[in-house]
C-alpha cells in the first residue's frame, strides 16, 4: 500500500535589512586642546546625521592642531584637514588626512562639527568660535491654526543668552520637505518669536527649530546646526486657514468671527 503524501505548509521567513543611516557608532575630538585625549562627541540625528563637541580654549595658539577619529583608543580610521581650517566656513576633512589646524584664541570656546560617514569616506564640517558655550533649545510654541496670508510666530526658548555670533532658525517646509526654507532671529535674551511667512490657506506648513552661526544656508543647515528641536522626531505643525471674516448669529444681532 502507498503512503498518503501529506503537504505541510512551508513558513518561509524572509529577513529584510533595515538600512541605517548611521555610520559611526561614536566619534571623538583629539587635538592639541585636549592634550590628544579622546572627547566624546555627540550626534545629531537630521537628514544628514552630524557628530558635535564645543571645547573651551586651553590658551592662544595661531595654528591649534586637531582630528576626529572613531575609537578612543587608536587612530586607525580619523578625518582631518591636512591644513587650516577657517572658522564659520564649510570645510572638508579628509579621510586619513593629515592633523587640521586653527587660530585658536585663549577663553573662546569652540564647536567643531563633522559629517557621519563610513570608514574611507571623506567628512565636511565646520568650526564655530564663540565666546560662551552655545545655547540649547529648550521649548518650541505651537499655537494653533494660522492663517492665510498672515505671518505665523513660532517662539524658541533657550537655555540662556546665545553668544553674539549664535542664531535661532526656523526650517520649515510647505511639501513635506521636498523643498524648504530657513528664517533666522538674532535673540536678545533667553526667548525669541520668529515670523513664518503667510501662506495660502488650505496649506499645512510643517517647521522645527535649530541653532548655529549667522548667515548659514539651507542647504548647509543640517551641516551647521548646534542644538536643534524638532518634537522628537515629529516636527511641529499648523494648517493655514481661511482669514475671511463670516457672520453669525440670529437676525438683529450678529457676531462677527473669524472661521
Amino acid at each position: 500500500m502507498k503512503k498518503a503524501f501529506t503537504s505541510f505548509p512551508i513558513l518561509m521567513v524572509i529577513l529584510f535589512n533595515q538600512a541605517f543611516s548611521q555610520n559611526q557608532s561614536n566619534m571623538y575630538f583629539s587635538g592639541e586642546m585636549n592634550s590628544w585625549g579622546a572627547t566624546s562627541m555627540t550626534r545629531n540625528d537630521l537628514g544628514t546625521d552630524t557628530w558635535y563637541v564645543t571645547i573651551q580654549s586651553d590658551g592662544a595658539d595661531g595654528s591649534s592642531e586637531f582630528l576626529f577619529r572613531d575609537n578612543n583608543s587608536n587612530y586607525d580610521n580619523k578625518w582631518a584637514r591636512g591644513a587650516t581650517a577657517t572658522i564659520g566656513s564649510k570645510t572638508t576633512w579628509y579621510a586619513g588626512g593629515g592633523n587640521s589646524n586653527f587660530n585658536e584664541s585663549n577663553t573662546k570656546y569652540y564647536t567643531f562639527i563633522t559629517k557621519d560617514v563610513a570608514d574611507g569616506a571623506n567628512s565636511e564640517g565646520y568650526v564655530f568660535e564663540f565666546s560662551q558655550t552655545p545655547v540649547s533649545i529648550s521649548s518650541v510654541s505651537n499655537v494653533g491654526n494660522g492663517r492665510a496670508s498672515t505671518a505665523y510666530t513660532v517662539t524658541v526658548g533657550l537655555s540662556g543668552t546665545p553668544d553674539g555670533n549664535e542664531r535661532v532658525y526656523i526650517r520649515y517646509t510647505t511639501d513635506n520637505w521636498s523643498s524648504s526654507s530657513l528664517v533666522e532671529g538674532d535673540p536678545s535674551s533667553n526667548s525669541i518669536g520668529i515670523n513664518i511667512p503667510g501662506q495660502s490657506s488650505g496649506t499645512t506648513v510643517i517647521y522645527y527649530a535649530f541653532t548655529s552661526i549667522t548667515g548659514i544656508s539651507n542647504s548647509d543647515a543640517d551641516l551647521a546646526t548646534i542644538s536643534f528641536d524638532n518634537n522628537s522626531g515629529n516636527n511641529y505643525s499648523y494648517y493655514v486657514e481661511s482669514g475671511s471674516l463670516t457672520i453669525s448669529g440670529t437676525a438683529g444681532f450678529r457676531m462677527l468671527s473669524t472661521p
